[in-house]
């Protein structure tokens, strides 16, 4: 069962789970670069166009899920990777397992977008930009993931008339 988040209009934050409680979302900045000083963390996440990017966050990188503000969920595949599903609609019913294997058998070599990103290993939370990462009260859905190089590849899947999500997957570089 896929566990699902949704932000409140905003991009959702993919962040490593020792810097959350750095990120200051509308209250304020986490960066050290002195050209973001003027702008709150929401807002250096809001200005993220593509489908991924990064924002500093002390001295360490958060993802942004940018585009659009969808409901969102996390899926390790039969192969072990790790894929986020981005839902632009599908119908009440939808069956997931349907989705997850048109997902696994998907082809990633030529992604609509290609984001290339390096992580310490361990914990990643996901929640809205908007909010503080030391809020007692947070919203967020997590997933492990191992230390490395990955390109995160970035598709549309689309098994029916009545299902479409944004893919991005998890990629160990070589």
């Amino acid at each position: 069962m896929l566990e699902w988040i949704v932000s409140g209009g905003g991009p959702l934050l993919c962040i490593p789970v020792g810097l959350a409680p750095l990120w200051k979302g509308i209250s304020g900045n986490s960066s050290h670069a002195t050209d973001t000083h003027e702008i709150n963390d929401y807002e250096r996440a809001c200005r993220i166009k593509d489908f991924v990017g990064d924002v500093e966050v002390d001295t360490g990188k958060a993802l942004v899920l940018g585009d659009e503000p969808l409901e969102t969920a996390i899926c390790k595949l039969a192969s072990q990777e790790i894929v986020i599903i981005r839902m632009y609609y599908c119908e009440n019913n939808v069956d997931y397992s349907c989705l997850i294997e048109f997902i696994s058998r998907m082809d990633f070599s030529s992604p609509l977008e290609k984001f290339e990103y390096s992580h310490p290993g361990g914990k990643l939370l996901i929640f809205d930009s908007a909010y503080a990462g030391a809020s007692s009260d947070l919203k967020f859905i997590d997933f492990w993931l191992g230390a490395g190089r990955f390109n995160i590849g970035t598709q549309v899947a689309q098994p029916d008339e009545e299902t479409k999500a944004l893919v991005h997957k998890f990629t160990k570089s070589v």
